[in-house]
């Protein structure tokens, strides 16, 4: 396992995670996912069946653009994220699972106590989706690292536009941020840390104006 922090390991991330699956067709089924790469900030783990198909060094790439990057920018930004499980950072479970043109994705109900969304096992912790690299779209793409940035502003948005009110309210009150803001927010991003391009932005402002 590579382990990148200055100041040593802060949290520790368990070697092996398992968690109810988010992919289509795979609902109320356990998958398995071993940590290849972690630091103080975030633990990437691929997918158990994409075993020895994902590079270590795209791993690492992903790991130092997430730490260096991504994270301390968007938080600067957005905010911080919760940590619901108290283990002090991030998981990116990478998998080829993902449905067909889908990069990656977050989703708020692994944010809410498990049964508060109706049908949905939440994971109860700071989880993104990502796919696992392809020759069309590597880890050192702009395309792929903003797809991470973008979904992590995604779920530091949920941490404190919604979770941080229903927390206060004892679960009663959830704000979700309009899906336009939301989106618009989470393309525009990508730009700010540098990983979009024009299109990118024209994306931004359609969801924005």
């Amino acid at each position: 396992n590579y382990n990148d922090s200055p100041l040593g390991p802060q949290f520790t991330f368990a070697n092996t995670i398992t968690i109810n699956s988010p992919f289509t067709g795979e609902t109320g089924n356990d998958i398995t996912a071993s940590m290849i790469a972690s630091n103080s900030e975030v633990g990437i783990y691929v997918d158990n069946r994409d075993a020895g198909s994902v590079p270590g060094g795209d791993v690492t790439q992903i790991l130092e653009d997430f730490s260096n990057i991504i994270q301390p920018r968007v938080n600067t930004f957005a905010g911080n994220p919760s940590d619901i499980n108290s283990d002090g950072g991030v998981v990116i479970f990478i998998s080829s699972m993902l449905p067909a043109n889908v990069l990656g994705f977050f989703r708020p109900a692994d944010l809410l106590p498990n049964g508060f969304v109706a049908g949905v096992e939440s994971n109860e912790q700071e989880i993104l989706y990502i796919a696992a690299p392809t020759t069309s779209n590597p880890a050192n793409s702009p395309l792929y690292l903003a797809t991470v940035a973008h979904e992590y502003t995604h779920l530091v948005n949920f941490s404190n536009k919604t979770l941080t009110p229903f927390n206060d309210s004892g679960g009663t009150n959830l704000i979700l941020e309009e899906l336009a803001v939301e989106e618009g927010k989470a393309h525009f991003m990508e730009v700010v840390i540098g990983y979009g391009s024009g299109d990118t932005f024209a994306v931004a402002v359609i969801y924005l104006d």
